[in-house]
């Protein structure tokens, strides 16, 4: 399965996940935390080159990793990716559902292509990866299955229309594909992350478009957004990784077509 050796002393396998948007950011600390508690790794992203050091740090857990390359955004190339991973054989009984972009927009100027690579990004492929998975763990009579999706799904967000609307989808999408699966011992759940500290948020706060639309000064965006939090912190990417171990723990086996915000309280303001 890897495509580097893998200690002698490693644990015996276990199960496995497989992780999209796993080359950094909320995705790779997904990924990390996994192969700490004892899953074995199907990587996916673009970046082939993030993709190859985050298999790295997994293989120097012990752990086997694989590493998918394509562009989720392309539908078909997506289910060719899936399609591979299929006919492998692999057994998967964790699908993470990272992979997002943020695009900032004003409804009065919309554009469509970009509004579709938002959209197929964050929710078509979400779809498409599932249809492709839930098959594999229906079979094997276990699954778990959680898709990453944002307080601007449950909020809105003024200027980011296309990434509300794709994570708002997300979230119905899982409490739909729940409903259908829990019958095959599979639960879907979604985690809704609010201000994350990592390259995604600052790419937005520093973002001179966004601070402008939003009548902020780059300067200040930061501490502005700290504020408009209740705790006035951001959430951490290891916070959202322990979550993702619950879910996919026994302890969860009864939690399903939920979404879990974890946004210091960004959700009741």
């Amino acid at each position: 399965m890897s495509d580097s050796p893998v200690n002698d002393k490693a644990i015996k396998p276990n199960k496995t996940a497989l992780i999209t948007g796993a080359s950094r950011g909320i995705g790779k600390a997904i990924a990390l935390k996994m192969a700490k508690v004892g899953y074995d790794l199907l990587i996916l992203s673009r970046n082939i080159d993030a993709l190859n050091k985050v298999r790295n740090e997994v293989t120097g857990l012990n752990r086997e990793c694989k590493v998918l390359t394509c562009d989720i955004s392309d539908s078909l190339s997506l289910v060719n990716c899936l399609d591979k991973v299929v006919n492998d054989h692999y057994k998967i009984d964790l699908l993470v559902n990272n992979a997002g972009i943020y695009v900032t927009e004003q409804i009065l100027d919309f554009n469509l292509a970009k509004a579709q690579i938002v959209l197929n990004t964050n929710l078509l492929a979400s779809i498409i990866t599932v249809s492709k998975v839930s098959p594999i763990m229906k079979k094997n009579g276990f699954g778990r299955i959680i898709n990453i999706s944002s307080i601007s799904g449950v909020n809105g967000e003024v200027y980011g229309s296309s990434y509300a609307a794709s994570k708002a989808g997300l979230i119905g999408f899982t409490k739909t594909a729940a409903l259908e699966l829990a019958k095959y011992n599979i639960t879907v759940n979604c985690i809704s992350p609010g201000w994350v500290n990592n390259e995604m948020a600052y790419s937005q706060l520093n973002d001179p478009v966004w601070c402008g639309l939003n009548n902020i000064d780059v300067s200040e965006s930061l501490s502005i957004a700290k504020m408009s939090i209740p705790t006035q912190n951001l959430v951490e990417e290891d916070e959202v990784a322990h979550l993702v171990e619950f879910l996919a723990s026994d302890q969860a086996k009864s939690i399903t077509g939920q979404n879990i915000n974890i946004c210091g309280g960004l959700s009741i303001v």
